[in-house]
């Protein structure tokens, strides 16, 4: 059974290209606006997705909706029990990724990993979250 990707907020669903010869993977790509026909265009706080069907949500660069949040509830929504969630955003925006963390935490997801600070303790351009599910 090939494994189901989410990338929401996938832009022109570059990670889906980059992947294309991967028969394993399935790609689901979603974004406000449908550049290609490889991109469902919709709210990613209403995937349509079914529950519990992907193994492994993208969020990268996309949470600047005013509704953010309903996305993190989708995400814990469609992703499977043993699933992951990959997040990239701006340091910046997200108080060096602290409020980020909290609103992961708050929306019930463990953090696997975080990256948003240098060994030398200066703040990284983005911080990345890998997540899972409670």
């Amino acid at each position: 059974k090939p494994r189901v990707i989410a990338d929401l907020g996938c832009g022109m669903a570059r990670v889906a290209r980059a992947f294309s010869e991967r028969e394993d993977l399935r790609f689901i790509n979603i974004d406000h606006v449908a550049c290609e026909q490889t991109v469902q265009e919709g709210d990613i706080a209403q995937t349509g997705i079914e529950e519990g069907e992907v193994d492994l949500a993208i969020l990268c660069l996309a949470m600047w909706g005013s509704n953010c949040e309903e996305y993190l509830t989708e995400v814990a929504r469609i992703l499977d029990t043993q699933g992951r969630l990959l997040v990239i955003e701006p340091s910046k925006r997200w108080e060096h990724g602290v409020r980020l963390r909290e609103l992961l935490l708050q929306k019930g997801f463990v953090i696997n990993k975080e990256e948003s600070v240098l060994p030398d303790g200066s703040v990284k351009k983005f911080c990345l979250f890998v997540a899972s599910k409670r």
